[in-house]
């Protein structure tokens, strides 16, 4: 955590050492990535390169599903009793809890949403909390009046707090590199704090300079920042792990490998050539007529030593293959286990057939991600504070942020039939709204009440049309018996 007291007065001199102060963080980071995104490729492979075992991606993939495949939603909570939002008002003139208000919110926050991707944008922060342990986000409003949060790369920005107790958000600084189509190299560092955003740039050799400063009218830093309080990602701790598993499955692979190119030893036997030559300026040289006969003894499909104690033998490495498997084994165990994320080729794991079951698999994962997961909710939340404060001072409403309810879910693989029934058997102790949001599927639960209530609504008039269309056609279908009956009558009485 950066923490600083003059943010607003620093000058373009101070710049310069607000970067030595933050490199090292950036620094820290891009060396994170670059161990989650390591690989190898077939050319490096084929020349004997030890293959990478890239365990810290499979870490951070299965957090950030886990944590952020599924877009958080947010609900407007309306206060029933008046005698409550009479209190509100009275006592800390709060509107709080109507219905109009409680609508017209829901219905902002949707478009908002939309426009912005929120899935998206939120999974994108979740993953960067999961590979460097911090994500920021900053908000602004675009020409067209259209309120835009957009992420930004944790690689390249830090937050900065006060020294208050708690510390406040004073600002965010992002550092990065340019380069124009001359290939100069340039530094910027834009900082945005409460007031405005200003943007220094200084070449490869050379000091920072002033060259943009917008004012900003949010009140507030317009941005949300979550770092970890270790300052770690998800996967630092297994980093020791990982390369001990390469270490052991690379050492077999190289044993493998010379065994497959072993040596042939023969006793008992003495070539007729020797191994080398003196070439035309007396250097020693492998001698080619030994490199035939050597040729002829490997492709002969029956050898003979003089002695008749020879013998001929290939010179391996003996591999303990039981100790080796063991030894991986417990080492993918123990990944997974100071990772927090399931082995998911466990038998454990793929015979959890029930809810129950795998909850148990994700519990560790749980309990890990539970502080990211209270962390982001509370930046969520101050996300809106910001646009419906912005809201409120353009267009005068009373819009207060305090009324949202923000609800992440997990994503994990799921017993459908198993919740759906647990969820029906509350119908009459809940309210049918609180039933359907505890379906396992992507139900809008006012939308589904409102539907499920038209469709009642409709369907007495549609039962008594077909009513009406049965009775007609039993009397039809009488009046056609009753003729068959009468003919049939007649002709007997004929005969």
């Amino acid at each position: 955590m950066i923490q600083l007291a003059d943010l607003e007065k620093l000058t373009p001199k101070d710049i310069e050492a607000l970067e030595s102060t933050i490199q090292p963080i950036l620094s820290k980071r891009v060396e994170l990535k670059k161990r989650i995104y390591r690989n190898g490729n077939s050319q490096t492979i084929m020349a004997g390169v030890n293959p990478i075992i890239a365990m810290e991606r499979y870490i951070v993939e299965t957090a950030s599903g886990y944590l952020g495949g599924k877009a958080p939603k947010y609900e407007v909570q309306e206060i029933v009793n008046p005698e409550k939002r009479s209190l509100i008002k009275r006592i800390l003139d709060k509107v709080m809890g109507e219905k109009n208000l409680k609508d017209e919110m829901e219905i902002i926050m949707q478009y908002i949403t939309n426009y912005n991707d929120d899935g998206d944008e939120f999974y994108r922060l979740v993953r960067d909390v999961m590979e460097v342990g911090a994500c920021y986000e900053i908000i602004y409003e675009s020409e067209d009046n259209e309120k835009v949060y957009s992420r930004l790369d944790p690689t390249q920005t830090v937050a900065i707090y006060d020294y208050s107790t708690p510390v406040n958000l004073i600002g965010v600084a992002r550092l990065y590199k340019t380069n124009d189509i001359s290939g100069n190299t340039s530094f910027v560092m834009e900082i945005t704090d409460r007031d405005s955003k200003r943007t220094y740039r200084r070449p490869a050799v050379g000091a920072y300079e002033l060259v943009k400063e917008e004012s900003k009218l949010w009140g507030d830093v317009p941005a949300i920042c979550f770092e970890d309080i270790n300052g770690i990602s998800i996967f630092e701790p297994i980093i020791d792990l990982v390369k001990s598993y390469e270490q052991v499955y690379n050492n077999c692979k190289n044993t493998h490998q010379y065994n497959d190119e072993a040596k042939l030893k023969v006793t008992g036997y003495t070539p007729n050539e020797p191994l080398t030559i003196p070439d035309e300026n007396g250097n020693l040289i492998a001698n080619p007529a030994r490199q035939t006969e050597d040729a002829v003894l490997l492709n002969s499909k029956v050898f003979y030593t003089p002695d008749k104690d020879g013998d001929i033998e290939w010179i391996e490495k003996n591999i303990n293959d039981g100790a080796v498997t063991n030894f991986e084994k417990t080492t993918i165990d123990l990944i997974s286990l100071v990772g927090g994320v399931p082995n998911t080729t466990d038998t454990g794991f793929s015979n959890a057939d029930n809810s129950s079951a795998l909850e148990k698999k994700f519990f560790t994962l749980e309990q890990i991600v539970t502080s990211i997961a209270i962390g982001l909710r509370k930046e969520l939340l101050r996300r809106w504070e910001l646009i419906f404060n912005r809201i409120n001072m353009e267009k005068n409403t009373k819009y207060d942020f305090r009324q949202i309810e923000v609800k992440l879910y997990r994503n994990m693989p799921t017993d459908r039939l198993s919740e759906t029934d647990m969820a029906l058997k509350l119908r009459g102790l809940v309210s049918d709204e609180t039933v359907i949001g505890q379906l396992p599927y992507e139900f809008n639960p006012q939308a589904e009440i409102e539907q499920l209530k038209k469709e009642q609504e409709e369907e007495p008039i549609d039962i008594l049309k077909d009513k009406e269309v049965i009775k007609d056609e039993d009397k039809s279908m009488e009046t056609d018996r009753q003729e068959v009956v009468a003919n049939t009558n007649k002709e007997q009485e004929n005969k």
